[in-house]
């Protein structure tokens, strides 16, 4: 189980972090993560991106953490104006810069 934990959090630090947003953004629930609709915005102000091919797999990804007994935590911004599906905390988001992850954001995995 560790070692699937270790995979999993590896999966969230890749460069397709941009992908994760789409689940981080969500601002309410019953949200289709696979449509690119959740909203949110970033820092810059501009809507949210996510790449369709990717999403589906990232929120997978989470859920397989969350099942596991693992909990994620998103370090941000404090500027950020998204919130955090699962807090809806103001700040917690990744900025989207597709392909970069942005160096005041990190994500935390504790299993």
């Amino acid at each position: 189980m560790l070692f699937k934990c270790f995979v999993l959090a590896a999966v969230a630090l890749l460069p397709a972090v941009s992908a994760w947003q789409v689940m981080l953004y969500e601002n309410g629930s019953g949200g289709d993560a696979q449509d690119c609709s959740s909203g949110g915005t970033t820092v810059e102000g501009s809507g949210s991106d996510c790449i369709t091919p990717l999403t589906g797999i990232n929120v997978e990804s989470a859920e397989a953490l969350s099942s596991d007994g693992c909990t994620f935590t998103i370090f941000s911004n404090t500027g950020c104006s998204g919130n955090s599906l699962a807090t809806a905390e103001q700040g917690a988001c990744l900025i989207g810069i597709p392909g970069v992850i942005n160096p005041i954001n990190s994500v935390g995995v504790s299993c």
